[in-house]
């Protein structure tokens, strides 16, 4: 289960993305760890991070449930960017 997300990367380091009510922006730095906002758990459902889909179609997560970064942000030459919201089913 998954929401879309929007993120643009731009060269000045700031990502903008689709955050529950409206678009948020965050400032990141190239190749430097970053934290992204995380949506409400429900009680069918809990956030386990953010993820984008490679060139090879694999999901690629980049925060973990508290939105931190697993690695740097390093991604560069496109200025729009879909990340997606990684849900687990509660039982």
């Amino acid at each position: 289960d998954s929401d879309e997300y929007t993120v643009y990367a731009l060269w000045n380091s700031v990502l903008l993305y689709g955050y529950e009510v409206g678009i948020t922006s965050e400032s990141v730095e190239y190749n430097k760890n970053f934290d992204l906002m995380t949506p409400s758990n429900t009680t069918e459902k809990t956030f386990v991070g953010w993820y984008i889909i490679g060139e090879n179609g694999l999901e690629i997560m980049i925060t973990d449930a508290s939105g931190h970064s697993l690695v740097p942000w390093t991604y560069e030459g496109k200025k729009q960017y879909h990340i997606l919201a990684k849900w687990r089913q509660n039982e």
